[in-house]
């Protein structure tokens, strides 16, 4: 089982341009390593950024105003 994704499987996931993905990357909103010349993304950090930033979830109860 892959623990990480590639920059054109981020890109691929959420329907984005190469260089959109590589800005979110360079933000930090989820953990990468960079090895030789590849970027590796987190799968399990970007899965539960993607889950956190889905328009479908609803907010937990202790977030509901």
């Amino acid at each position: 089982m892959n623990t990480t994704y590639t920059v054109g499987e981020i890109q691929q996931i959420l329907r984005i341009s190469k260089p959109t993905t590589y800005a979110l990357i360079k933000s930090g909103v989820f953990s990468s390593i960079k090895f030789k010349n590849t970027i590796r993304i987190s799968k399990d950090s970007f899965d539960r950024w993607l889950e956190g930033n889905s328009i479908n979830n609803p907010p937990h109860e202790n977030e509901r105003g």
